[in-house]
């Protein structure tokens, strides 16, 4: 699994993860401040969020423009 998005709010992050569910995506949510600073981004800032959502790394190129898709992002 690998890191793909960092919000602050949950019920967002777990809306946004029951429309990957529903597109055949499999993710998991990760508190923040439960990462190993060896599996933190550099694009990862605490101030940022308290959560993390990751996706399968094998998929992550569909699932991120699936979510840019959910959240309205035009690529």
């Amino acid at each position: 699994m690998v890191p793909a998005l960092q919000l602050s709010e949950l019920d967002i992050l777990n809306s946004a993860r029951s429309h990957l569910d529903k597109n055949g995506f499999t993710s998991e949510t990760v508190l923040f401040k439960e990462l190993k600073s060896s599996g933190r981004k550099n694009w990862m800032d605490p101030d940022n969020g308290d959560y993390i959502l990751f996706v399968e790394e094998i998929a992550f190129q569909k699932a991120m423009q699936s979510l840019e898709e959910y959240f309205g992002i035009s690529g």
